[in-house]
């Protein structure tokens, strides 16, 4: 009798990623049919792209859809046997930014939304949509991200998942060992467009490359709390919390506590082996939910504790890494073109309409100056003119940049814009260069240009 020869080593993932494939083509089909685009994320999109025909598993299909095509793309996957996993069943819980759906061991993450994006999910929509390409997955032509598109979907997975899984880190290097910088570049301004800008830095900095690009790009490394949460492998229970702190409200805060405490059957069954050994099984797992949440809340609140520490020490002492390397005298002489430049601002602001006064400050010649990106010169202009509390009003500030950058040969704009949500009459100002906002900070993000100057 012969032996049975076992598997060889891989097999059985190499199985499992053809059938991620196969559920892809799959679910993409439905979803055309049914008049819903989608974009696939990662999978073999990154997988095909940065390893040239090595081996890189993936072990399930990230896709995303438009806001208003998630419920029909729900239904979609039901019909198709897909059922929505337990963990996500609790009612008002922290905020996903993908909907896990299961059918055996093929997993869907339906996307209208990513980690880090503050930009609503029409607007993340909007800014991917022109940088789709097609690729073949088991016979059918699914649309993936161009090469800019997948850049800052990697890094964004890396400021995501990189504290506590080595894959979304190991892509990350790789990329950025093969990648021009170039391409990076264009994958900030994705990530810019999008208000995602600190956690694609924060995702960059996962690796020692990534924070010689992030320099290079003149990257800011603040991060907010969230982002500093996931740069280190955090504590159970460590996200939740820093979304239960975040919430607002006593009344909203304790029935979120409730429904942890007490969540719906289909949560429970996922979370513990011992709720799906029948009625008996599922009782001693709701005693047991609330010790381990005791047990857990400790090392959470620390976790959260020690993130909000590294988030307020990076809005706090950051941006000055950057500007460090500036010679000392470079930076007093910068410092007193800046006042000077603030002063000249208010003369001609003073004397001329709006528009006559844009076009005044912009007549100057490009001046052999240093000169500094865009980005870097816009913060290093909100922070010189600043005395303690005070600060000159935006519009001003706007004008000392958008004269400043003038004479360093960037061709700025000013513009004037509201709150895409404004309640009152209340105008902003801020700078773009190639329709890039550049600051002063806050500069335009959640902000609807209303004018622009030169006319």
């Amino acid at each position: 009798m012969s032996a049975v020869s076992p598997e060889p080593p891989g097999l059985h993932t190499a199985m499992h990623t053809l059938r991620i494939d196969a559920a892809t083509a799959e679910v993409v089909n439905v979803l055309r049919e049914g008049g819903v685009p989608s974009i696939l994320l990662k999978g073999p999109s990154v997988a095909r792209w940065i390893y040239d025909g090595a081996s890189r598993p993936y072990g399930d299909c990230d896709l995303l859809v438009r806001r208003s095509d998630l419920e029909v793309s729900e239904q979609s996957l039901q019909a198709l046997g897909f059922e929505r996993g337990g963990l996500y069943s609790i009612p008002g819980d922290w905020p996903r930014h993908a909907a896990v759906y299961r059918r055996g061991d093929v997993v869907v993450d339906l996307h209208q939304t990513l980690l880090g994006v503050t930009a609503d999910a029409d607007r993340l929509w909007e800014v991917l949509a022109p940088h789709r390409e097609q690729m073949r997955i088991a016979g059918v032509g699914v649309d993936v991200l161009d090469p800019a598109g997948r850049a800052f979907v990697l890094a964004l997975h890396s400021a995501k998942d990189g504290g506590r899984d080595e894959k979304p880190r190991r892509d990350l290097e790789r990329a950025l060992e093969i990648l021009p910088p170039d391409l990076w570049r264009a994958a900030a301004e994705i990530a810019a467009a999008v208000g995602s800008g600190e956690a694609f830095a924060a995702g960059l900095r996962r690796c020692p490359a990534g924070r010689e690009l992030s320099v290079e790009l003149d990257l800011s490394p603040q991060v907010s709390r969230e982002i500093a949460l996931r740069q280190h492998d955090p504590a159970a229970l460590a996200v939740g919390m820093d979304w239960l702190l975040r919430s607002k409200g006593t009344r909203r805060k304790a029935g979120l506590v409730a429904r942890k405490i007490v969540p719906p059957p289909a949560f429970l069954r996922e979370w513990s082996p011992l709720a799906r050994r029948g009625r008996w099984g599922l009782a001693l797992a709701y005693l047991w939910r609330p010790l381990w949440l005791l047990w857990r809340a400790p090392a959470a609140v620390r976790a959260v504790v020690v993130a909000d520490s590294r988030a307020r020490r990076s809005r706090s002492e950051g941006p000055a890494q950057s500007e460090s390397r500036l010679p000392f005298w470079s930076k007093i002489g910068l410092w007193a073109r800046i006042w000077w430049t603030f002063a000249t601002v208010t003369g001609v602001e003073r004397r001329h309409p709006l528009p006559q006064a844009v076009a005044e400050l912009g007549l100057v010649a490009p001046r052999a100056h240093l000169r500094l990106e865009p980005r870097r010169l816009g913060r290093i202009v909100g922070r010189v003119l600043r005395i303690g509390w005070w600060r000159p009003r935006c519009l001003f500030t706007a004008l000392v940049l958008y004269r400043l950058l003038q004479e360093q040969g960037d061709q700025a704009e000013l513009v004037i814009g509201m709150p895409l949500d404004s309640r009152s009459k209340d105008a902003h100002a801020w700078v773009e260069v190639d329709r890039v906002d550049v600051g002063p900070p806050p500069g335009g993000r959640g902000r609807l240009p209303l004018a622009r100057y030169p006319l």
